[in-house]
């Protein structure tokens, strides 16, 4: 087929800041889990599909299978304002909670 062009596991982003492996970005109106350590201003790799333990924001209820969000600062919200869309969370997370696991971009 002619017109294939990936799988789209990865995506190649522009860091706006320094970012390390396992952080999430927003990339456009999606976000992205790099892969490794990238500079300001440099392009990196990171994963668009899959699920992945990222921080939270510690006041946040969300229940399994809610929609969320990213923050300029890379926590997972339940917040949609000025955030972007992550996916949905894996596991439910209680106030409290610093971590939850999220299939992003779906």
């Amino acid at each position: 087929m002619k017109n294939f062009v990936e799988h789209g596991g990865t995506i190649e982003f522009t860091a706006s800041g320094d970012v390390v492996g396992g952080q999430a970005v927003p990339v456009g109106a999606m976000v992205a889990v790099s892969v490794d350590a990238v500079a300001d201003t440099a392009t990196g790799v990171g994963y668009a599909k899959g699920v992945f333990t990222l921080p939270k924001v510690s006041a946040n209820v969300i229940a399994q299978g809610d929609i969320v969000y990213i923050t300029d600062a890379g926590s997972v919200t339940s917040v949609s304002t000025d955030n972007t869309l992550a996916g949905k969370a894996w596991t439910a997370a209680g106030n409290g909670d610093t971590e939850i696991d999220v299939s992003i971009n779906v």
